[in-house]
């Protein structure tokens, strides 16, 4: 949307490679967003097909958990954090990796983040203690931004994913406000 005048763009937690999100997650307690992740994507791209790649267990998974929203737990209903915690995908595939399959490889390729350099200053903020977004990832993303000329504020915050959105915003909207104030953003990049 070119006719929007961004003056800056301040974002936390960024997912920037599903692939290596997933392979972290998968197992873990927070597997079940990894999968919500995989029944969203699946829904989005018609080129993936779920009888060829996931089992009946799987595409029961895919039904039930495209009907709920995380963290729906905190109202007492099911939600995929509680009914997929420490689940692999692999029970739920008929292949070994679903990760690997070529058109999967192709979708995560596609919306990995980096492939194009921001316009417009950025603040990007991230938890040295992630348990959903890999920080090296987060470090790429930057150095990529960097290396391509963009205006990079980042701040890596000793926190984890839902600590660093309670005290991560303070300085996110001290950012933006600045922007539209008409300030001079600083630069993390050299």
């Amino acid at each position: 949307a070119p006719e929007v005048n961004l003056r800056g763009v301040a974002v936390g937690g960024v997912p920037a490679d599903l692939g290596s999100a997933g392979r972290h997650l998968d197992g873990g307690l927070l597997s079940g967003i990894y999968f919500a992740a995989v029944a969203g994507l699946a829904r989005a791209y018609p080129e993936v097909d779920p009888q060829a790649l996931f089992n009946d267990k799987g595409l029961r998974m895919l039904g039930n958990i495209g009907q709920m929203c995380v963290g729906q737990f905190m109202t007492g209903t099911w939600d995929p954090i509680l009914a997929y915690a420490f689940q692999r995908m692999s029970r739920y595939t008929k292949v070994p990796q679903l990760l690997d399959v070529p058109v999967v490889q192709r979708i995560l390729a596609e919306n990995k983040l980096g492939q194009r350099i921001p316009s417009v200053p950025m603040y990007i903020y991230q938890a040295t203690l992630d348990e959903l977004i890999p920080i090296q990832d987060v470090d790429q993303l930057v150095r990529t931004y960097c290396s391509g000329g963009a205006q990079i504020r980042y701040s890596r915050q000793l926190n984890e994913h839902i600590g660093l959105e309670i005290t991560g915003y303070p300085a996110a909207l001290a950012y933006l406000s600045d922007r539209i104030a008409g300030r001079p953003a600083p630069n993390s990049c050299f």
